[in-house]
C-alpha cells in the first residue's frame, strides 16, 4: 500500500493557501496514479509486467484529501482527485482504491473533524477504502471516525500516552451494567506484605477505600512505586503476560530506562486493537454507538 504526499495546510490557514494544497496535493495524486505503469526499466526481469509491457510498483495505492475543515474545499479536493485519476483507455483502471484524509488534528474541533469525515465519504464512490488519522482527541475520536465511515484509522494515540509515562488499564469490553457504567468505588483491603514492602515498623493491616481505576493511569506517579499488579488483569500484551509490574515500570521511567517505554508502548497499542476488534463486533451487530457511550464513560 502506498498513499501520496499530501500539502497539509494548518486549520488557521488562509483560503488561499487551503486552495493551493489542494492544487498542489490533486497534481501529487495523479503521479501517484501514473507511476505503476511507467516503462520498466532496463534489465529488469519479467517478474510484474503486465501484457502491456508496463510494470505495476504497487497493487494498491491512496490518494490524499486535503482542505482544511472547508467542507467546499473539501469537496473541491475530492472532484479533483476524481478527475486526476481518469487514465487514458490504453491505460489499465487507476490502481488508486481509496483516500487517506488529510490536514486532520492540526487545530480543528471534533464537530469540523466529523463534518470532514462526512463530507468527505458521501462524495466518494462506495467501494473505496476510507483512511484517517484519528485519536488526538481521544478513544472517542477513533470510534467517532469509524461511525462515520472510515475503515481505516492511524491512531497515535498509544505512542502519545506512552511518551506522557501513561498505560491504557480501563476494560475494554463492555461487560458491565446494562446502561454501560461502572461502580467508581470498591472496599479493597491490603498490607504492606501483599505490596511486597517490609518497613521498619509493624506491618499493619489497613482497610482503604480507593477509586476504581478507569481510562488511564500516571506510572510517573509514585503511588504506583510499590504496586505489583500487572497493568491490566486479562490483557494478553507481553508486559501483563510476563508481568512486568506497575512498581517495576514505575522504577524503569524514573530510570530513564528506554524498556520501560517500550512495554509500556505495547501494552498500549494492544489495548488500542482489542478496542478496534470489540468497535467492529458492535458495529455488525448495530451496537457501535451503545460502545461509544461505553468507551465514553471510562475516560470521562
Amino acid at each position: 500500500m502506498a498513499v501520496s504526499i499530501m500539502d497539509e495546510a494548518p486549520e488557521d490557514a488562509s483560503r488561499t493557501r487551503q486552495q493551493k494544497a489542494v492544487e498542489r496535493t490533486a497534481r501529487w495524486v495523479e503521479d501517484l496514479a501514473l507511476l505503476p505503469f511507467l516503462p520498466q526499466s532496463e534489465g529488469g526481469g519479467e517478474e510484474g509486467k503486465s501484457s502491456a509491457g508496463i510494470r505495476r510498483k504497487s497493487p494498491f495505492l491512496l490518494a490524499g484529501i486535503v482542505g482544511g475543515s472547508d467542507l467546499k474545499m473539501r469537496s473541491h479536493s475530492v472532484r479533483l482527485t476524481l478527475d486526476k485519476i481518469a487514465l487514458p483507455p490504453s491505460l489499465p483502471p487507476s490502481p488508486i482504491l481509496g483516500v487517506v484524509l488529510g490536514g486532520l488534528g492540526l487545530g480543528e474541533t471534533a464537530a469540523a473533524r466529523l463534518s470532514v469525515y462526512n463530507t468527505v465519504i458521501s462524495s466518494l464512490p462506495p467501494s473505496w477504502l476510507r483512511m484517517a488519522v484519528a485519536g488526538q482527541g481521544g478513544m472517542e475520536d477513533v470510534l467517532s471516525a469509524v461511525a462515520a465511515g472510515v475503515d481505516v484509522v492511524a491512531c497515535p494515540l498509544p505512542l502519545l500516552l506512552t511518551r506522557e509515562g501513561h498505560a491504557l488499564v480501563g476494560r475494554v469490553k463492555n461487560e458491565g451494567r446494562k446502561d454501560g457504567r461502572e461502580g467508581k468505588r470498591r472496599p479493597r483491603k491490603r498490607t504492606r506484605r501483599e505490596e511486597g514492602v517490609k518497613g521498619e515498623e509493624e506491618e499493619e493491616e489497613e482497610e482503604e477505600e480507593e477509586e476504581e481505576e478507569e481510562g488511564i493511569i500516571n506510572l510517573w506517579d509514585r503511588k504506583w512505586r510499590k504496586d505489583a499488579r500487572a497493568l491490566r488483569e486479562g490483557c494478553g500484551c507481553l508486559a501483563c503476560r510476563t508481568p512486568h509490574s506497575r512498581a517495576y515500570i514505575h522504577h524503569l521511567l524514573l530510570c530513564r530506562e528506554i524498556l520501560g517505554e517500550v512495554v509500556l508502548f505495547v501494552h498500549n497499542l494492544e489495548w488500542v486493537v482489542e478496542m478496534a476488534e470489540e468497535a467492529r463486533k458492535e458495529l455488525l451487530v448495530g451496537s457501535l454507538d451503545r460502545y461509544r457511550q461505553f468507551i465514553q464513560s471510562i475516560f470521562a
